[in-house]
């Protein structure tokens, strides 16, 4: 019933975690995924080994050339067999009923009411036992992802387990160069399928300061100048009538929004890009703040 899907760039030397967490599943019925993105390390040699141990499908597919996650996310979904898909990074391991967890969030939802879903979301913690997630007030939480976010509060990472149709139907763009935030493809498939959310976390994140690894974030400001745009400006395009619920993160978004425009050196097009009226004002007020951020260079990381 699962893809499991793992992108790898570099890390033969961690895919290991996914693969003990694989085995130690309870809920067997899933395929493993894995598209490597144009590596140079001997990540052929560690699949092959796999494939030869796993009593479970270990689909393979190699870039010649670095093309990003995101087309890696694609590639995945094209080589699918199974109804979900879940993305399990390749620095991280999950807990034993993790796929059992998401399958019985799934089987919760009344079988006449499953067409109006698009999956299941859980929690993360780290491999100190610190949680990463937010917690609900209640669970489950049936919402979009804008609603979570913005009614409820439910903002740090999480991660989920999705129809694979549905995902086909929100790829992401090819063409694009460098990291496009996964958030603008669930928030876009959720606006019209809900989500259950749920308190319980089942995904490990691993602390630690290697440059690849997803949770290490002392990268400079120019590294995050395309990925930044994109998301402000699905943010502003696209959560507007959210403002309400809390101004100061839209003034924040837009500030930012406003100061990587400065150094990408497209403020035109970026002030081009917003559909909407309110984004386009919120963007000329915030610009003041856009310029000392940008003169200074007082970019957080995010």
């Amino acid at each position: 019933m699962i893809s499991v899907f793992t992108p790898t760039f570099n890390r033969a030397d961690k895919l290991h975690r996914v693969w003990d967490s694989l085995l130690a599943q309870t809920y067997k019925d899933f395929e493993w995924v894995i598209i490597d993105d144009g590596s140079e390390d001997n990540i052929v040699e560690v699949v092959e080994q796999y494939q030869k141990q796993a009593d479970f499908p270990v689909i393979f597919h190699k870039f010649e050339k670095n093309k990003g996650k995101h087309n890696a996310t694609n590639k995945a979904l094209e080589l699918a067999t199974r109804y979900f898909f879940v993305v399990a990074d390749s620095d991280d391991a999950f807990t034993e009923d993790a796929l059992q967890f998401f399958m019985d969030g799934w089987r919760s939802i009344p079988a006449h009411e499953r067409n109006e879903y698009c999956g299941i979301r859980a929690c993360c913690s780290d491999n100190l036992g610190n949680r990463y997630s937010d917690t609900l007030a209640f669970e489950p939480l049936d919402a979009s992802m804008s609603e979570a976010f913005y009614v409820y509060n439910f903002r740090a990472e999480s991660w989920c387990m999705v129809r694979t149709d549905l995902h086909r139907q929100f790829l992401f763009k090819e063409n694009h160069r460098g990291y496009y935030p996964e958030g603008i493809i669930w928030k876009a498939m959720s606006q019209n399928h809900k989500l259950r959310f749920y308190n319980k976390a089942t995904r490990i994140y691993f602390v630690e300061q290697d440059p690849n690894s997803l949770m290490y974030s002392k990268k400079p400001a120019s590294s995050k100048i395309g990925r930044n745009l994109l998301g402000g400006e699905s943010i502003l395009n696209e959560d507007m009538n959210f403002f309400s619920k809390d101004p100061l993160f839209f003034i924040k978004i837009a500030s930012l929004y406003g100061a990587y425009s400065m150094l990408n050196k497209s403020v035109p097009e970026s002030y081009a890009n917003l559909r909407r009226i309110s984004a386009k004002l919120l963007l000329i007020f915030t610009a003041p703040l856009a310029f000392v951020i940008y003169l200074f260079r007082l970019l957080p990381n995010r």
